[in-house]
């Protein structure tokens, strides 16, 4: 029986799966997952399945964060791994090298990447982080936000991207041009995520929706 303070949390996990299928953030091997509310030392994923065919708690398993081997013995087949930034730093020489997390210090490296020193501020310093040859993390205090932030990463990747070619197509053609693009300051990115943060429900109701009336998504 899933607990009562799980249930809502496992809907809102599969509702996230589906959402960020549905946007081509997630491929089939993608996944989401979120630390146990009731015991800090776990943390629930979903099962070796892809996240649009992920439709109930029993598609999720429980594992633990220290080495990421499930709590219950047996489980359905599940991601093993948890997917990580650029670690060949973080090598050893006998270490698997497939680009995922499997020991604490892997871990370790890519959390590092969130925050400078050891903080212990509730927020990271950052919260999304590139991964070399693999894509990217994003990480935040619950799954709308996530989702939000995964979302608007892709679209902001595509706007700098395409602003991009566009300047050095007209320096290309302007050899006079010299000026460079403008991108927000510190103090504008802050206060304008100090903004938007409120607003993270208003996109999240629409694509469950979305989702929600797709015969693909089983929620």
């Amino acid at each position: 029986m899933v607990a009562a303070n799980l249930t809502q949390l496992f809907v809102t996990f599969i509702n996230g799966l589906h959402i960020l299928d549905y946007n081509k953030l997630l491929d089939a091997h993608g996944h989401l997952s979120v630390r146990n509310r009731n015991n800090a030392t776990t943390f629930f994923m979903s099962r070796h399945k892809a996240p649009a065919l992920v439709t109930s708690p029993s598609d999720i398993v429980e594992y633990y964060v220290a080495n990421a081997s499930a709590v219950k013995l047996n489980p359905p087949g599940g991601f093993f791994v948890v997917p990580v930034f650029d670690i060949s730093q973080c090598y050893h020489n006998s270490d698997t090298q497939d680009l995922h997390v499997r020991i604490i210090p892997l871990g370790a490296a890519l959390a590092s990447r969130f925050s400078a020193g050891n903080s212990t501020e509730s927020l990271p310093h950052y919260l999304v982080v590139l991964m070399q040859s693999h894509g990217f993390t994003t990480c935040s205090i619950d799954i709308e936000t996530v989702v939000f932030q995964a979302s608007y990463s892709q679209i902001d990747a595509e706007v700098q991207f395409d602003a991009l070619a566009i300047h050095h197509a007209f320096l290309d053609s302007n050899s006079n041009h010299r000026e460079g693009l403008v991108y927000l300051t510190q103090k504008q990115s802050t206060d304008s995520w100090a903004t938007e943060k409120w607003t993270v429900q208003r996109p999240w109701d629409f694509w469950v929706r979305e989702v929600k009336v797709s015969p693909l998504y089983v929620n």
